[in-house]
């Protein structure tokens, strides 16, 4: 039974195995004397895209479900179609990713195989069953997080953001092995089906209860930590400002979707504990959305703008959690999709614009300048199609009607209504339309501010901006793509959430 769901894995035994192939593949060929050891950008871009597509198809395939080794590894179709969900998202976060890049001439061919890695670890990470599998997984993919913050190693910002995550990531992994090692004391295994069983049965000593909740807390602390919950998220700030951009791409988008699932399993194993900390859950979400509130609105730099306003758009995540239930895992689901969808638009925008803005320095400035939300001054004059663009992305982000993120905070407010919390409830409705307040601060960035208030060099870079150096189709296709979706579901949104249902079906 074991030999027949393994093959079940074939989509990750490939993908290892390509892993492989890619690296000594390019070490011969960049090492080649007669090639005159070349650059190959493009032929790194068509390579991965030919991995990941044909790693689509091969989970698309897979048709066995079960489980491996006594419940250690599981899998079924709703793990399978998330699968497909997180290879086509990292297509797409590859793209912009590239150009970066390719951009800052890092000119090491191993940035791409450890963004495959850690496709892989993303993938391995939705089948594990135990808490013991789960730490050397998150492990692995901070050891890539840790490299590829560090990639830039002429630079004294980046090799900041790589110790400090590292040191960081080291302390919370610390912790993590505590909560597991007090576990393990106490019942005797790390095997979710094990404890779940356990659990399920009251315990009547207090000190044995008491370890319990402290071990269950401090495992989940590590996940709070790598999904960036306030106040676990004092490093992330640094880590993104500091990694390049082509990093930071990879860092805050698709390992949001892969760490709240394992958050959801991990929540459902422990069910009946995860009761006494659903006040816990409500007073991080608050305080995440209060942190991004107050510190986005305080930012210069567009690029710490976007991380601090996803610290706030995770809070809305955690609130959710708080009613464990199917239908709020479902809506995080919902939520975390839409978000991601936002996200790699404006990702895509960030990493073009600094292309352009590179460029301009070497042409005419001599040197690069950071990019600021005032540069966007009077954007509209210079680019129609990318400030319309950046409207819509921005305006989902804020949750204002007709666009999708609208419906994701919809289900939050219904949510806590459905549970009584009134309170928590007219809390978060004020916290958002202050989230509404700063969003539609930079949209009139956009279109209303006077661009002379600002410096000569601004006026330089959207004379390059709104040019059609560097642009390809394929940025216009994600682009055009992200922001179809995140109207389109607005009025449309019963696949997507449907679709969020069968995950989560699987999932509990």
């Amino acid at each position: 039974m074991d030999i027949i769901v393994l093959k079940s894995f074939l989509p990750e035994i490939f993908l290892s195995l390509c892993i492989l192939g890619h690296l000594v593949f390019n070490i011969f060929l960049i090492k080649h004397n007669k090639t005159n050891f070349p650059l190959i950008d493009k032929e790194h871009l068509s390579q991965c895209l030919f991995i990941l597509c044909c790693c689509i198809l091969l989970v698309y395939k897979v048709k066995i479900e079960g489980f491996f080794s006594n419940h250690l590894i599981v899998n079924n179709s709703g793990l399978i179609s998330l699968k497909i969900l997180i290879l086509s998202l990292s297509i797409f976060i590859f793209i912009p990713s590239w150009r970066h890049y390719v951009n800052d001439k890092l000119n090491f061919y191993e940035f791409f195989n450890l963004y495959l890695l850690a496709i892989l670890v993303f993938l391995l990470l939705l089948n594990v069953n135990d808490l013991l599998l789960i730490y050397l997984l998150v492990e692995m993919q901070s050891l890539i997080f840790y490299i590829l913050a560090n990639f830039k190693r002429l630079s004294a910002f980046s090799t900041e953001a790589g110790l400090k995550y590292f040191i960081s990531g080291s302390v919370f992994s610390g912790i993590f092995l505590l909560g597991s090692s007090i576990l393990y004391g106490i019942f005797g295994t790390l095997n979710y089906y094990n404890l779940e069983l356990l659990l399920a049965v009251p315990l009547n000593n207090y000190s044995l209860h008491l370890l319990v909740l402290i071990s269950i807390f401090l495992i989940t602390s590590m996940l709070f930590f790598k999904l960036t919950i306030a106040p676990f998220h004092l490093w992330s700030p640094d880590v993104y400002e500091g990694s390049p951009i082509s990093s930071t791409i990879i860092l805050s988008t698709v390992p949001k979707l892969v760490l709240l699932t394992v958050l959801m399993r991990w929540m459902a194993v422990t069910y009946y504990i995860f009761i006494d900390f659903s006040f816990l859950f409500s007073f991080l979400g608050l305080l995440s959305i209060l942190f991004g509130i107050f510190f986005a609105n305080r930012q210069k730099r567009l690029k710490r703008f976007i991380i601090y306003s996803s610290i706030s758009q995770l809070g809305y995540t955690i609130i959710l959690l708080c009613m464990i239930n199917y239908d709020t895992y479902a809506s995080v689901y919902f939520f975390i999709i839409i978000y991601l969808i936002a996200s790699i638009t404006l990702w895509t925008f960030v990493a073009l614009i600094n292309c352009f803005r590179t460029n301009t320095a070497k042409l005419y400035l001599k040197e690069k300048t950071s990019f600021y939300i005032s540069n966007l001054a009077h954007y509209i004059k210079y680019n129609k199609g990318w400030s319309i663009a950046l409207l819509v992305i921005f305006a989902s982000l804020a949750g204002i009607p007709p666009l999708s993120g609208f419906l994701p905070k919809v289900f939050v407010f219904i949510a806590l209504t459905e549970s009584n919390k009134w309170f928590l409830n007219i809390i978060l409705v004020i916290l958002s339309c202050i989230i509404i307040w700063y969003y539609i601060n930079v949209i009139t960035i956009l279109f209303m501010e006077i661009k002379s208030k600002y410096i000569k060099t601004d006026y330089i870079s959207r004379q390059i901006i709104h040019s059609k150096m560097y642009l390809d189709e394929i940025d216009y296709l994600i682009t055009s793509l992200g922001v179809f979706l995140l109207i389109v579901l607005f009025f449309n949104p019963s696949f997507l959430y449907l679709m969020c249902q069968y995950f989560t079906l699987y999932l509990l």
